[in-house]
C-alpha cells in the first residue's frame, strides 16, 4: 500500500457570478485597485513575429517593429555582456538594473535578445504591464516561475512608483532563488533615483544602470547600420543586396538614433521596389511611412472593400489608439465616444476596422496603437494643425481632439483611466514638435491642471523639460500639488518647483519673495532625494536673510532664525552632523531672544528648533543637554496642545514618547521618565477615541515601549497589563496592513515573552516568542538588511526562553547559533552593530554553559564578546558591567 503524503491538502474553489471576473494568484500578493490588479505578469515573447512580403508591401512600418526582429542583433555585445554577468552573478534574491536611452535607441531590441539568450540558458522570462498599460488582462501570473527568473518592466517610468515598489515585493518573486528584473524607460532623470533609493531601504539590490549610447556616432557606423537594415528589409521585398543606394547626407542631425537609420533603409528599399525618388531628410521618413498607412487603408477600403471607414476616419482613429493605448472593448468604445471621430459610424465599427490594420498582441484587447513609439508620435504631430512640414495635411479635428479625450468627468471630478497614458505620450511628442505645447498641452492643462498629477511623477518630470509651457499652467499645476508629501510624485514636484522657480527669479522678485521660492524649492529637492541641492537652495536662504536681517532686525529675524532651522536639517540629512548642531544651535539662540508669546506658529516652530537640537545633540554624544532641549520641547508642545489640541496634540504625543524612550535608555535605573510614557498613552488614548484606525498603531507603540520599562523596572503586573493591550490592538492593526506593522507586532510579542517569563509563565512565554520568530523571518526575508538583526534579536530572547524552561537544549544552541551569523554578517555593513554581536555571543555563551554543551565553544564565545566590550568601554563607560559580568562568566566557563 502505498504512503499518503504528509504534505497538507487543500482545494480552492471559485465562483464568479454572470459578468463578474475573478484574479487568482498563487504564492504571491494580488494588488487591487478599482477593480482590477494593479499590475500582471506574463510570458515575454520570445518568438519573433514574421512579417510577409504581402503585408511589408502593404504596411512597411510593420517592419520597424522590434518584435518582427528583421534586422539581426548586433553592435551591442558590450551591453549583452553586461547583462549577462549581472544575471549570472550567483547572488540569491532579487536584482534589479535600469536600461534607458532616447525613443528609437535600440532598447526594445536588447531586452529582446537577453529574453531569448536567457531562456536557452533556462530561465523563465515574464513581462509585467501596470493596469493603466491594460496589455495583459486575463490572468495574473502564468504560472510557476521556477527556481530563476527574468521579469522586464517595459515603459518603467510610466508606472507609480509606489505600484513598482509593489511589484518589486510581491512575495511571488521572493520564490525562485534568483530573480533579476529591467526596468526600461526613456529617462532616468527624476523617478529613477528616487526609486533607487526606495529600493536600498528595502534592501532590493540594484545592480547599476545602463544607459544606451548611440551605436551611429560616426559615418561609417551610420553606414554600416544603414546597410546591414536595408539588405535585410531588402531580403523581405525580394531585393539583391546592395542594390539599393545608400544616402550620402547620413551625417544630418537625427541619424544617431538606430531607429531613424532603419526607417531611412526602410523606406529606400520601399522606393526602390515602387520606383520612386528618396528624399533622405530625417523629418521626411516619418511623412513618406505615414503616407504608405494611408495608401493601406485607400486600398482596404476602395479597392479590396475590407473595411467601411474611410482613410480620413482611420487617421483619426489611429491618432486615438497612439494616445489611449490597448483597451477592452468597452473602453474602447467610451475613448472613440469622448472624442467624437465621427458623429455617423458606429464606435464598434471604427474598432473592428482599426482592428484589422493594426491587430492586437492580445486577442481581448482593442486600439491596438501605430508601432513604433516614436512614428506613433510623429503622426500625432503631423495630423496636428501647426507645424512646418508643408507637404502633409493636417485635420482640424485633431486640435481639440485630446482635450475631449482628457477631460474631467463632471459628475465625479476624476480623470479618465487612460489619462496618465495619454498625457505622457502628449509630452514626449511635444519634446520634438513644438507646435503640441500651443495646440495640445497649454490647453489641456489650462483646462484641468491636476490631470498633469495624476499622470504621475514621471510626466511631471518630463513636461518640466518641455519648452514654451506656460508660466500661469506652471503656477496652476503647482498649486494642484498635494498638501501632505506623496512619495510617488516627489521627483516631478521638484522639477517642476526647480522650472518654475528659475522662471519666477528671471522677473527679479523681491527678497522675501525669492527667500520663499528657495525655501520651497529646498523643500521638495530634499523630498526628491535632492539632497545636495537642496542644501544649496537652503544656504542661499539663509544668505538673504543674513542680508534682510542686518537692514531690519526686527522684520526678519524669525525668518532667519527658520531658515537656519531648515539649513541644519539639511546638513544632517547630507552627513554634515557638526555643522547641523551649529545652524541649530543659532537658530534656537536668535528664537530665544526673540517674545514668541502671542504667536501659535512661532513657538511650534521653536518647539521643532528645540525638537531638532535634541536629536542633534544626542548624535554628538551630549546627552544630558540633549535630555534637556527635548524636554522644553515637549513642554512648549504641552502648551500649544491645551490651547489648540485639535492641532498640537499629536506631535506633543510623539514628543513625550520620544523623551520617554531618550530618557529611559540614559538613565539604567529611576522611573523618572515613567510620567512621559503615561501622558502620551494618555493623549493617544484619547485621540484612539476618535480616531482609531489612523492612532491604534501608535497607540500600541507607545504601550509596548512603556511594558518594557515597566517590566524592567519590576512592575509586572503593569507591564502585562500594557503590553496585553498592545498585543490586542497589533492583532487588529496587522489584519488592516500586515507589511507595515508586522515587524512593530514581532517586537510587541517579544516583549510579552519577556514578561510571561519573569512571572514563571514559561509555556505561554514559549509559544509568543515562536509566534515572534515567525513573524521576524517572514519581514527579513522580505527586507533582509533591515530586520536581520531584529530576527537575530528576537532568536537570543528564544534561547533564552526556552533556557529558561529547562528543556531542548539544542534548539537553544541552534538558536543563538544562527543569530549570532546573522550579526557577523551585518558587522560588514554596520560596525556600529558590534554591540548587538557582543549581547549575542554572551547569550551564546551563557546558553552553552547552561546546557553544558561544547565548553571549549562557549569560553570562545565569551571571550570574543569580552574583547568587544572592552573597546566598547574604552570609548563608552556605560559598557563597564558588561566587561565586568563576562568576566565572571568567563570564570564560572
Amino acid at each position: 500500500m502505498s504512503e499518503k503524503s504528509s504534505q497538507p491538502q487543500h482545494e480552492q474553489r471559485i465562483y464568479v457570478e454572470s459578468g463578474g471576473a475573478a484574479y487568482v494568484v498563487v504564492h504571491g500578493d494580488m494588488h487591487i485597485r478599482g477593480g482590477h490588479p494593479v499590475y500582471r505578469f506574463e510570458q515575454y515573447p520570445l518568438n519573433a513575429r514574421p512579417v510577409k512580403r504581402e503585408e511589408a508591401e502593404r504596411q512597411p512600418s510593420r517592419l520597424l517593429a522590434a518584435e518582427s526582429r528583421v534586422v539581426p542583433f548586433a553592435a551591442r555585445e558590450h551591453e549583452l555582456a553586461w547583462l549577462t554577468a549581472w544575471r549570472d552573478d550567483s547572488t540569491p534574491g532579487i536584482s534589479v538594473v535600469l536600461i534607458h536611452g532616447p525613443g528609437g535607441q535600440g532598447k526594445t531590441r536588447l531586452v529582446g535578445q537577453f529574453a531569448v539568450d536567457s531562456a536557452d540558458q533556462g530561465w523563465t522570462v515574464w513581462a509585467s504591464h501596470h493596469v493603466s498599460d491594460p496589455t495583459a488582462q486575463l490572468v495574473v501570473a502564468p504560472g510557476d516561475a521556477g527556481s530563476q527568473l527574468i521579469l522586464v518592466v517595459e515603459y518603467a517610468e510610466r508606472w507609480p512608483t509606489d505600484d513598482l515598489q509593489l511589484l518589486l515585493q510581491n512575495p511571488l518573486l521572493r520564490r525562485p532563488r534568483r530573480v533579476r528584473v529591467l526596468l526600461v524607460s526613456r529617462p532616468a532623470e527624476g523617478w529613477w533615483p528616487a526609486l533607487r533609493h526606495r529600493l536600498g531601504k528595502a534592501d532590493i539590490a540594484v545592480g547599476g544602470t545602463l544607459d544606451l549610447k548611440s551605436l551611429a556616432e560616426t559615418n561609417v557606423e551610420r553606414r554600416s547600420a544603414f546597410e546591414a537594415a536595408r539588405d535585410n528589409f531588402g531580403a523581405v521585398f525580394g531585393v539583391p543586396p546592395g542594390a539599393v543606394k545608400t544616402p550620402d547626407r547620413l551625417d544630418q542631425q537625427g541619424y544617431e538614433l538606430v531607429l531613424t537609420l532603419h526607417m531611412a533603409a526602410l523606406v529606400a528599399v520601399d522606393c526602390y521596389v515602387r520606383g520612386n525618388a528618396m528624399d533622405s531628410e530625417p523629418a521626411r521618413l516619418s511623412t513618406y511611412l505615414l503616407d504608405r498607412e494611408y495608401d493601406y487603408w485607400q486600398n482596404l477600403h476602395e479597392h479590396d472593400q475590407a473595411i467601411e471607414i474611410t482613410p480620413r476616419i482611420m487617421a483619426r482613429t489611429v491618432f486615438t489608439a497612439i494616445l489611449a493605448r490597448p483597451q477592452q472593448f468597452d473602453q474602447a468604445v467610451a475613448v472613440l465616444d469622448r472624442v467624437n471621430v465621427t458623429g455617423d459610424t458606429p464606435a464598434a465599427i471604427l474598432i473592428r476596422d482599426h482592428a484589422r490594420c493594426y491587430p492586437s498582441a492580445t486577442c481581448h484587447m482593442v486600439l491596438e496603437p501605430l508601432y513604433p513609439d516614436r512614428l506613433g508620435e510623429d503622426f500625432l504631430a503631423l495630423l496636428t494643425p501647426g507645424h512646418a512640414v508643408s507637404d502633409y495635411t493636417p485635420d482640424a479635428w485633431a486640435t481639440s481632439a485630446p482635450s475631449r479625450l482628457l477631460a474631467v468627468s463632471e459628475d465625479s471630478q476624476d480623470p479618465p483611466a487612460w489619462a496618465r497614458t495619454a498625457l505622457t505620450v502628449l509630452i514626449e511628442a511635444a519634446l520634438r514638435w513644438p507646435h503640441l505645447v500651443s495646440e495640445h498641452l497649454n490647453p489641456v492643462l489650462r483646462r484641468n491642471p491636476e490631470l498633469a498629477i495624476a499622470a504621475g511623477g514621471n510626466a511631471l518630470t518630463r513636461l518640466a523639460d518641455v519648452e514654451g509651457i506656460e508660466l500661469e499652467m506652471l503656477q496652476a499645476i503647482e498649486e494642484s500639488f498635494p498638501e501632505d508629501r506623496a512619495h510617488e510624485l516627489d521627483a516631478g514636484i521638484a522639477a517642476v518647483t526647480e522650472v518654475l522657480t528659475n522662471r519666477c527669479l528671471s522677473q527679479a522678485p523681491d527678497p522675501v519673495a525669492e527667500a520663499n521660492m528657495r525655501a520651497k524649492l529646498a523643500h521638495r529637492l530634499a523630498n526628491a532625494g535632492r539632497h545636495t541641492e537642496a542644501l544649496v537652495a537652503s544656504r542661499a536662504v539663509v544668505e538673504i536673510y543674513r542680508a534682510l536681517a542686518r537692514d531690519s532686525p526686527l522684520i526678519h529675524t524669525i525668518g532667519l532664525a527658520r531658515a537656519l532651522s531648515e539649513l541644519s536639517n539639511k546638513l544632517f540629512e547630507t552627513g554634515q552632523r557638526q555643522p547641523a548642531l551649529d545652524a541649530i544651535s543659532e537658530a534656537v539662540e536668535i528664537y530665544q531672544s526673540i517674545n514668541y508669546s502671542g504667536s501659535d506658529e512661532l513657538r511650534a516652530d521653536i518647539a521643532n528648533a528645540m525638537n531638532r537640537l535634541g536629536a542633534w545633540l544626542f548624535f554628538a554624544g551630549r546627552w544630558e543637554e540633549g535630555s534637556a532641549a527635548a524636554l522644553e520641547s515637549c513642554n512648549m508642545y504641552r502648551v500649544l496642545a491645551e490651547e489648540n489640541p485639535s492641532r498640537y496634540l499629536a506631535p506633543l504625543a510623539r514628543s513625550l514618547n520620544n523623551l520617554g524612550i531618550w530618557l529611559s535608555n540614559l538613565h539604567d535605573s529611576g522611573d523618572s521618565f515613567l510620567s512621559y510614557y503615561s501622558e502620551a498613552i494618555s493623549i493617544r488614548r484619547a485621540l484612539y477615541h476618535e480616531r482609531p484606525g489612523e492612532v491604534a498603531p501608535y497607540l500600541a507603540w507607545s504601550l509596548t515601549h512603556y511594558a518594557a520599562v515597566l517590566n524592567k523596572l519590576g512592575a509586572l503586573g503593569d507591564a502585562a497589563s500594557a503590553i496585553n493591550e498592545a498585543i490586542d490592538l497589533y492583532r487588529i492593526v496587522v489584519t488592516a496592513n500586515a507589511s507595515a506593522y508586522e515587524s512593530d507586532f514581532a517586537w510587541a510579542l517579544t516583549q510579552r515573552s519577556i514578561i510571561l517569563a519573569a512571572v514563571n509563565r514559561h509555556d505561554e512565554a514559549l509559544e509568543t516568542v515562536y509566534e515572534a520568530v515567525q513573524l521576524r523571518r517572514r519581514v527579513s526575508t522580505r527586507y533582509p538588511r533591515k530586520h536581520a538583526p531584529d530576527l537575530a534579536w528576537t532568536l537570543t530572547q528564544l534561547a533564552m526562553r526556552l533556557v529558561e524552561g529547562g528543556s531542548n537544549g539544542s534548539a537553544a544552541v541552534q538558536a543563538c547559533d544562527e543569530a549570532v551569523e546573522i550579526l557577523r554578517g551585518r558587522l560588514s555593513l554596520d560596525p556600529n552593530s558590534d554591540s548587538d554581536l557582543a549581547s549575542s555571543l554572551f547569550t551564546a555563551a551563557s546558553v552553552g554553559q547552561s546546557f553544558g554543551v561544547d565548553r571549549e565553544k562557549s569560553l570562545n564565545q565569551a571571550r570574543e564578546a569580552l574583547a568587544i566590550y572592552k573597546d566598547l568601554a574604552a570609548r563608552d563607560p556605560r559598557f563597564l558591567n558588561d566587561v565586568t559580568r563576562t568576566e565572571s562568566m568567563i570564570a564560572e566557563i
